[in-house]
C-alpha cells in the first residue's frame, strides 16, 4: 500500500506534464521582424520570386493554419498536425514548422543596405525614383511634374515656337536602355534613352546625363543636334500598363549654333 501511495503522485505529475506539452490552435502564426536601422530584407514566402520587403522596424506575419501536437503521459508524441513554409532570401532558404501557436524571430538573412534611402538625396544610380523612394526604398507617394498645369498634350513648347505635329514614335532596347524617337514636322526629332527595359508602372523621375543610370536626350532641328544640360530632370508619368508620357519643364537644349528652352509632354505606348 505504501508503494502505491508513493507512485500515485508521480503518476499525476506525469499526466500533468504530458497535458501541458500539448499544442493545439486553429491558426499558428510566425512573425519575422527586421530590427535593424539601415538595412532592408528582400524575401518571399514559398516562392523563388522575392518580391516582398521588410524595411527597418517592419515585420511579416505568416499564417501556418492548424497546429495539433499531442503527447502521452510519458512525453511521447502521439499526434502531429503541422505545416512547413519556406522563408526565402537572396542569402538562403529557411524552413519553418510551427510547434507553438505564436512565435517571433529576427529575419535570418537577406539584408540590404538602404542608407541611401535616408539621406535626403535623389540617388538615381541606386535605383531611386525620387528622393529616398522607389527601387529598394519605400514606394514614392506622388511624383509630380513641376510644370504640370502648363503642359500641352503631345507638344514641345519652345521659347521661339512649338513642335506639335507628332507623326510617329518607335523604340528599342539597347544595353539595358530603352531608346524612343519622336518625329515632328519638317524632320525635327527628339530621341530619349531611359535606363529601363520596359516602361515603368509608376511615375518616375530621371536625372539627365550620360552614365548608365541617367536618361539621355538629343534634339535634332535639321541643322544640328542639341542636348539638355546634365543634372536636369525628365519625368515619366504612367497612365497604364505600358502607356505613359514623357514630360519636362524648361529644359535648356544647347548645340553648336543654337540654344532652345523647351517644355514638353509626349505620349508613348510600348
Amino acid at each position: 500500500m505504501k508503494k502505491i501511495l508513493l507512485l500515485f503522485p508521480i503518476f499525476l505529475l506525469l499526466m500533468a506534464c504530458g497535458k501541458n506539452n500539448d499544442v493545439k490552435c486553429d491558426n499558428a502564426q510566425l512573425t519575422i521582424c527586421n530590427t535593424t536601422e539601415t538595412d532592408m530584407v528582400v524575401f518571399g514566402w514559398d516562392s523563388d520570386q522575392m518580391e516582398d520587403t521588410l524595411f527597418p522596424g517592419e515585420c511579416t506575419v505568416k499564417d501556418f493554419g492548424e497546429v495539433d501536437i499531442s503527447y502521452d503521459m510519458f512525453g511521447n508524441e502521439t499526434n502531429r498536425q503541422t505545416t512547413v513554409h519556406r522563408f526565402i532570401t537572396k542569402s538562403g532558404t529557411y524552413l519553418y514548422e510551427m510547434e507553438n501557436c505564436v512565435k517571433w524571430i529576427f529575419a535570418p538573412s537577406g539584408y540590404v543596405d538602404i542608407t541611401h534611402c535616408l539621406n535626403g538625396v535623389f540617388d538615381a544610380d541606386q535605383g531611386e525614383y525620387d528622393v529616398d523612394c522607389g527601387g529598394v526604398c519605400p514606394p514614392c507617394k506622388n511624383i509630380k511634374v513641376p510644370c504640370e498645369s502648363t503642359l500641352k498634350e503631345d507638344e514641345i513648347d519652345w521659347n521661339n515656337g512649338a513642335d506639335d505635329d507628332l507623326t510617329y514614335s518607335f523604340h528599342y532596347v539597347d544595353d539595358s536602355k530603352m531608346r524612343i524617337k519622336f518625329s515632328f514636322y519638317f524632320g525635327q526629332e527628339l530621341i530619349i534613352k531611359i535606363p529601363v527595359q520596359q516602361l515603368p508602372k509608376t511615375n518616375r523621375k530621371f536625372i539627365i546625363g550620360s552614365n548608365f543610370s541617367n536618361a539621355e536626350m538629343v534634339y535634332y532641328n535639321r541643322f544640328e543636334y542639341l542636348t539638355p544640360h546634365a543634372g536636369e530632370f525628365l519625368y515619366f508619368v504612367s497612365t497604364g500598363e505600358g502607356i505613359g508620357k514623357f514630360e519636362f519643364c524648361d529644359l535648356k537644349f544647347t548645340g553648336a549654333l543654337t540654344t532652345k528652352i523647351g517644355t514638353g509632354s509626349l505620349s508613348f505606348e510600348e
